[in-house]
């Protein structure tokens, strides 16, 4: 299945024109872009992203995305800090009830990273526990390593 979209919207001498596209290649790895381009002012920037994912027969889940901030430096809009992010994921279902993925976001331009972990535990139809692990790295004034290490646990209720 083969599903995408193209859209052109013009307001306050703003144009962004978008399109996205989604599939899988050989029953077994996803692929996804999307990106738009902004003109603005005489000003002209590209966003996108391109993510491939692959799912073994066990549910282990591995995928990545590459995205491009055509802006290269933050904007009202999009507050990033860098032009080329990296991110790679791996998820897998332990039980029927509890979760597990590991997450890695790069940010290429000033080397920085961010490394993520969650585990969600199903307790009952309308409730379920997340803990976290956050661990950021990265030189002084770097993206994020403004981020706190941090551990959390989240409990949700459902009505």
């Amino acid at each position: 299945i083969l599903t995408g979209n193209i859209s052109d919207i013009k307001q306050n001498n703003q144009r962004v024109l978008g399109a996205s596209i989604q599939t899988d290649v050989f029953d077994s790895i996803g692929v996804r872009a999307e990106g738009h381009l902004n003109r603005s002012n005489n000003e002209q920037t590209l966003e996108w992203v391109f993510g491939l994912d692959y799912q073994w027969d066990n549910q282990l889940n591995l995928s990545g995305e590459w995205f491009h901030h055509g802006a290269k430096a933050p904007t009202s809009n999009l507050p990033y800090q860098a032009s080329e992010y990296l991110a790679l994921g791996l998820s897998y279902p332990f039980t029927p009830l509890l979760n597990g993925s590991l997450n890695l976001i790069r940010n290429i331009d000033d080397k920085s990273m961010l490394l993520t972990t969650y585990l969600n535990y199903s307790l009952s139809n309308e409730s379920t526990l997340n803990i976290s692990i956050l661990l950021p790295k990265g030189e002084s004034f770097s993206e994020f390593n403004a981020y706190p290490q941090s551990l959390g646990a989240e409990y949700q209720i459902y009505f």
